[in-house]
């Protein structure tokens, strides 16, 4: 029974977070049999929003997931980490992102590297977009601390942060010991 209170929270906060409305249309892209698939599925409906689940294909930060990013008027996007970190790494070219209707990048899976927020901070999308990541095991139900960027936010100093706890969670930083 704890498991379901513990989807419940952190659908109600990730609808909060990422502000969610029957307007938005998100691209989930985790697989159905991977933790993340629980926020990028069931926030989206539970928030009235549209649910473009990743062709099968689309395993590239390439011209085609931008073309779809804009063709489905993605506005926000559910990625792994490390495809974010490609992502980041390649820059865009303000023709490459053109129309798009993309206001949020949520992040989770691993550590963000600081030096591809730094290159995404300075790209065409991340002047407009907030980025949100997202940080926890699997066993806390997918996430437990969050931070969210806006594009006028100034970086905080050193690595990429994973924020601070959600919404009826809490976190305990251990030492070594």
């Amino acid at each position: 029974m704890v498991e379901h209170f513990n989807v419940v929270h952190l659908v109600d906060e990730h609808v909060r977070q990422c502000t969610l409305g029957a307007g938005d249309a998100v691209l989930q892209f985790a697989s159905v049999s991977f933790d993340a698939s629980v926020e990028e599925i069931f926030g989206p409906l539970a928030a009235g929003a549209r649910l473009v689940i990743r062709p099968r294909d689309l395993v590239a930060p390439d011209s085609t997931f931008l073309r779809l990013l804009v063709d489905e008027g993605i506005t926000v996007a559910e990625l792994p980490t490390s495809f974010w970190h490609e992502w980041a790494q390649q820059g865009q070219h303000e023709d490459d992102v053109d129309g798009s209707t993309l206001r949020l990048v949520v992040v989770g899976g691993e550590k963000a590297q600081r030096k591809r927020l730094d290159a995404w901070r300075v790209s065409p999308l991340g002047h407009r977009t907030t980025w949100l990541n997202t940080y926890g095991p699997t066993e806390a139900t997918v996430y437990v601390t969050s931070l969210a960027l806006k594009p006028c936010d100034p970086l905080p100093p050193g690595d990429a942060s994973i924020g601070g706890p959600i919404a009826n969670s809490r976190v305990h930083v251990l030492d070594e010991h």
